[in-house]
């Protein structure tokens, strides 16, 4: 009887130890490919393409403007959908054009100004401070936004008038698209022009 018990006992443990080692190598597997991604993200955002792209102060800037002019853009489609059948379809496909439009938009912004979190390790200690400082702005200027709405939504209610909801959807819809890359346009404004391995090929071939 003491045999079989330490014998069951025994396959309860290898069973354990065989879960142990499974989910130690998930775990390692993930870890690999987490790994491999945020290098394989690096290596776009740092590649010689990206950075002669938007080398460019005003570049970046036309980029910024761009991204922005999305914004009431796209919040002007949301409202339309509650317009009726056929200024709401149109407003439908306005806003989802816009929507993609943002999303390509936003994703350039973030690659130039290097706005990327999976990278933020690989970044110098002047970049660093350059992004931190860029969110601060960034989301103290969402904050006055959003309170500058709760308090127009405020007067609204005190005073009876109902606002529709394709308006509060617009406004949440800006303020979200707005809090998420406003310290990608406070960068791409504010950081000087880009000195790109292409200009110090050209400086040293100069020198020579």
């Amino acid at each position: 009887m003491s045999m079989v018990t330490d014998g069951k006992d025994g396959a309860r443990e290898r069973r354990a130890g065989e879960r142990v080692d499974r989910r130690a190598a998930k775990a390692a597997a993930h870890a690999e490919r987490r790994a491999r991604s945020q290098e394989q993200l690096r290596a776009y955002v740092e590649g010689r393409r990206i950075r002669r792209r938007w080398a460019s102060r005003a570049r970046r800037r036309g980029l910024a403007v761009a991204f922005l002019a999305t914004v009431p853009a796209g919040s002007a489609g949301l409202v339309l959908l509650g317009a009726g059948r056929g200024a709401g379809l149109v407003g439908l496909i306005l806003f989802l054009a816009l929507m993609a439009l943002g999303l390509v938009l936003s994703t350039q912004l973030n690659a130039a100004t290097r706005s990327v979190p999976a990278i933020s390790g690989s970044l110098d200690e002047r970049q660093r401070a350059e992004q931190e400082a860029a969110a601060r702005t960034g989301h103290q200027a969402t904050t006055w936004l959003l309170a500058a709405v709760l308090l127009a939504a405020l007067v609204l209610y005190g005073s009876g008038t109902p606002v529709p909801s394709t308006v509060a959807a617009a406004c949440a819809w800006a303020l979200l698209m707005l809090h998420v890359s406003l310290p990608g346009v406070v960068l791409a404004w504010t950081q000087p022009d880009e000195v790109t391995e292409d200009d110090e090929d050209d400086g040293a071939a100069a020198d020579r």
